[in-house]
């Protein structure tokens, strides 16, 4: 035997460049039961937080402890976008951002939402007649948030005040000003305090406009609008530049010239899983240990709460282990995982930039699906939301940088980590039988699904969060690093929540 001669190998297949070996037949078993506890974990994580909130209070908490629900963050940016385009439309035109079906079609709190803002742009007569409306509708009478009713007599009072006030500006100018200010009677300071605290901002306004508010700068509004109009534009210029991205990937795919960094993958599909499983499991008891020691408006409301929480899911990453205990180098978990700076780092970072451009026009697409989706299942996507939201927007300096960097650093090196590295790996190898683009399809559509729904916006949003959750994957696919999907993932989840501050904060 020459031990100088390289070994020899069976021929590759037509399809081996892009191709992933199937598991052995002794794997199937394991996979088996893997899936069988994926598909459970998924059903938890979907109704875990539902079910703490079924549960509480605990015993820790005080039994009398109310939580009062507020106007939704959509309601608070219809407002500013109305108050903002003001200025720009006549009088008659100050409606045409459809005010009154983005709230008037909410919760109770969103069409006092609604009146606070006719109030600020002076449609006093609409305010009494919508207030009026109110009084009879059977939300504000059944509810049990005892605040609801003295706030209808305060914003009554705020509307009767304001409405006197117009009059004695009007009377002054004709040089009869018989009716004053004072002639209306304010609402006290309770009032006041309950108008700012349950409509925030909108409340503030309603304040301010009819003389008896202060604090809050009126061009908030004209930051709002401006801030979702960059966006906007900067959103409309990246989903041009992903669609020419992607198109580009499809034409060098097709013509041979770029390669899948996966084909030569020998990894263990049923390890893969079962890592996989071993993520999910970690992750659930530690949400379930921080549910038994804080109620559930500490764990969503509190930035360092907030905080804690991730650095646990953080710590849940230790399921890589699980490879060494089947036996496996630290090196072949590496690789398998996609843990590498890939060929250059900075590369990697470039293509991470693409990637999350080229996320944009899936995402819309996933958009229009959970349109659809949302139709079809009577839910209201303009109240889907992540509780980090609420967290952020309470948060003070400190917390909010914390929050920045779980979100742009943490959530992705986790994420990305089981579910680009393992997971979809995981499910290429399975579907490695059934021809190249079946399987890269059905991969990234069933490992992006799961991707959505362990996030808390709901059924019918997932479709944006798979649409986005596609462009990662197809960059593991062509680059076998995770530097490219953590880098979109981190830039996508950053932008986010900046504009969630320029929004609201």
């Amino acid at each position: 035997m020459n031990l100088d001669s390289p070994p020899t190998h069976p021929a590759p297949s037509p399809d081996s460049a892009l191709s992933v070996s199937p598991p052995e037949r002794q794997e199937w078993g394991r996979t088996l039961v893997a899936w069988v506890l994926i598909v459970a974990g998924i059903y938890v994580f979907m109704n875990l937080d539902k079910w703490f909130q079924e549960t509480e209070p605990s015993e820790g908490q005080a039994a009398t402890e109310v939580v009062h629900p507020q106007p939704s963050l959509n309601s608070e940016l219809v407002a500013k976008l109305v108050v903002g385009i003001a200025p720009f439309a006549g009088p008659s035109q100050t409606g045409f951002m459809s005010i009154d079906e983005g709230l008037e079609s909410g919760s109770i709190y969103d069409r006092l939402t609604l009146v606070a803002v006719q109030v600020r742009l002076g449609k006093l007569a609409d305010a009494r007649a919508r207030l009026d409306q109110l009084k009879q509708d059977s939300r504000l009478l059944e509810s049990k948030d005892d605040r609801l009713a003295p706030l209808v007599i305060s914003l009554g009072e705020l509307i009767d005040l304001a409405s006197r006030r117009v009059s004695s500006t009007n009377a002054e100018v004709d040089q009869n000003a018989d009716v004053t200010p004072s002639d209306a009677t304010a609402p006290d300071e309770a009032g006041r305090a309950r108008i700012r605290e349950v409509l925030g901002w909108s409340g503030e306004q309603a304040l301010v406009a009819a003389g008896v508010g202060g604090g809050v700068k009126l061009d908030d509004a004209m930051v709002t609008l401006i801030s979702l109009l960059v966006f906007c534009a900067g959103a409309c210029l990246g989903g041009l530049l992903g669609t020419g991205w992607l198109i580009a990937l499809a034409v060098m795919a097709y013509k041979g010239k770029i390669r899948s960094a996966l084909s030569s993958s020998t990894a263990s599909s049923s390890t893969l899983a079962e890592i996989f499983v071993a993520w999910m499991t970690l992750s659930i008891g530690l949400q379930v240990c921080l549910a038994l020691l804080m109620g559930r408006e500490s764990r969503l409301d509190n930035a360092s709460t907030a905080a804690i929480s991730s650095l646990a899911s953080l710590a849940a990453v230790l399921c890589i282990y699980w490879g060494r205990v089947r036996g496996f180098s630290w090196g072949q978990i590496r690789e398998w995982l996609g843990l590498s700076c890939g060929q250059r780092l900075l590369t990697e970072v470039a293509i991470g930039f693409l990637t999350w451009m080229s996320g944009i026009p899936l995402l819309a697409i996933g958009l229009g699906i959970a349109a659809v989706l949302a139709g079809l299942l009577g839910d209201d996507l303009k109240q889907a939301g992540h509780p980090v939201q609420a967290a952020l927007l309470s948060a003070g300096v400190l917390e909010r940088v914390i929050i920045f960097a779980l979100a742009a650093l943490i959530a992705p090196l986790v994420e990305e980590t089981v579910f680009r590295g393992a997971l979809y790996l995981h499910l290429r190898r399975v579907t490695g039988r059934m021809g190249v683009v079946v399987s890269i399809g059905l991969s990234a559509l069933v490992s992006s699904f799961l991707f959505a729904m362990i996030h808390p916006q709901g059924v019918a949003f997932a479709p944006v969060l798979a649409g986005l959750a596609v462009a990662f994957c197809l960059a593991r696919e062509w680059r076998g690093s995770l530097v490219a999907p953590m880098v979109a993932h981190g830039l996508n989840n950053a932008t986010i929540l900046t504009l969630n501050i320029m929004l609201f904060a």
